[in-house]
């Protein structure tokens, strides 16, 4: 039984994307464990809600997310190369300039008052962050897989060997640590330039091919953006309702729970394409039940080891997390069942529905944010998080139980 389960193609195919995610994740490991010993946990608060609202502000600005690009380039090699790039360059600095005012407005937070500089050096990562995933998506259809690992790989060593050499050499600040991810942004521009080998002058920017994605723009970035804002609500608010100490510590095991939600996003994707190729959903309660119990078991695995792991790697300062990230892995158990139904739904050709789930998921989980945290701290924005996961299934399963 075993052994058909490893065979099986699903198994193979997130074993094999989850390999190629594994050094990506351990690069990003080593970033936060010099970023958390060489800046301690007030600090690393500060740097987490700068990085953190730069995130959020870059998915925002995908006006034409991945697989909306993909989609718009699949004319095989007939397709005009230049004019689609710059079609889909041209709508995401556009959606680059829409996220100013939510900049504009992330300045009136504490921590924009204090560092205004230093949150729109944060913010220069979001244009750069746009150009990344255009022309990765270029090169994902184009098969260019090494080109397209090297162009992930390359710009996050090096950022990441600056934080550690500025960390050995005693001069590792929020505001060297600020810049250096903007830096390794930028190198990543740099770096899908040199591969994609496609000079923008020759690119044709405008607006030309905008009709063939308009039914892609408006549920895939509405559900793009939510499941990713949904986990980093805590941190965004944070400073507002409890100190920047606390919220280094939930950083931390934030951190740690979402390089835990890899395996399901890799898993709802590789489901997505076998469901859609098979024509029908197989075996969906016995997929259910066993992305149950596989993250169930990955959870108490974490629970045993996080409190000999979590001081090892990030200093005895960062002891609190060891707590929260308990509470984040009742999450963990949460997501492999979402990973299989997401997967299922979406393949039942019900795509356009997909943003209300983790939307709903992302106003219940800023409600209980705002009402746990200032008397709970750090912990009842974990709990925000969980009930705001919990909704998203809810939701996700009701749609499926609605549209058989």
């Amino acid at each position: 039984m075993i052994r058909k389960a490893l065979k099986h193609p699903v198994f193979q195919e997130v074993s094999q994307l989850s390999l190629n995610t594994f050094g990506t994740v351990l690069i990003s490991l080593a970033g936060s464990i010099a970023l958390a010993r060489g800046l301690g946990p007030e600090v690393r608060g500060m740097y987490a809600w700068m990085t953190s609202l730069a995130g959020v502000l870059a998915v925002i600005a995908l006006i034409a997310p991945y697989n909306s690009a993909r989609k718009l380039g699949a004319g095989g090699p007939e397709t005009d190369w230049p004019r689609w790039l710059g079609t889909i360059t041209t709508l995401n600095l556009v959606g680059a300039l829409l996220t100013l005012p939510l900049l504009a407005w992330a300045l009136t937070f504490p921590i924009g008052r204090d560092y205004p500089w230093l949150v729109i050096i944060a913010w220069l990562s979001v244009p750069a962050q746009i150009l990344i995933n255009t022309t990765t998506a270029f090169m994902h259809m184009r098969r260019r897989l090494w080109d397209t690992l090297l162009t992930g790989y390359i710009p996050k060593i090096m950022g990441v060997a600056l934080v550690i050499i500025a960390w050995g050499l005693g001069a590792l600040t929020l505001a060297s640590a600020v810049v250096f991810n903007t830096l390794s942004a930028i190198l990543g521009v740099l770096a899908c330039l040199w591969f994609l080998n496609i000079s923008p002058r020759l690119w044709h920017f405008g607006l030309l091919h905008t009709k063939g994605i308009k039914r892609f723009l408006g549920a895939g970035w509405l559900a793009g953006w939510t499941l990713f804002v949904l986990p980093k609500i805590p941190l965004l608010i944070g400073p507002y309702y409890t100190s920047l100490e606390d919220i280094g510590h939930l950083s931390i095991a934030s951190s740690l729970y979402e390089m835990g939600m890899i395996l399901p996003m890799l898993l709802t994707s590789v489901l997505v394409s076998h469901f859609t190729r098979a024509g029908h959903v197989p075996h969906k309660s016995k997929m259910l039940l066993a992305s149950f119990v596989g993250m169930a078991l990955m959870s108490i695995a974490a629970w045993v080891v996080s409190p000999y792991i979590i001081p090892w790697l990030f200093g005895a300062e960062f002891a609190p997390s060891i707590y929260l990230f308990h509470l984040y892995l009742l999450g963990w158990v949460l997501q492999g069942p979402l990973a299989v139904a997401t997967g299922a739904v979406t393949a039942k050709g019900f795509a356009g529905l997909m943003a209300w789930p983790p939307l709903a998921g992302c106003v219940v989980c800023l409600g209980l944010c705002m009402v746990l945290m200032p008397q709970g701290g750090a912990a009842g924005g974990v709990l925000g998080v969980l009930g705001g996961t919990t909704v998203q299934l809810v939701v996700l399963g009701l749609l499926a139980l609605r549209h058989k």
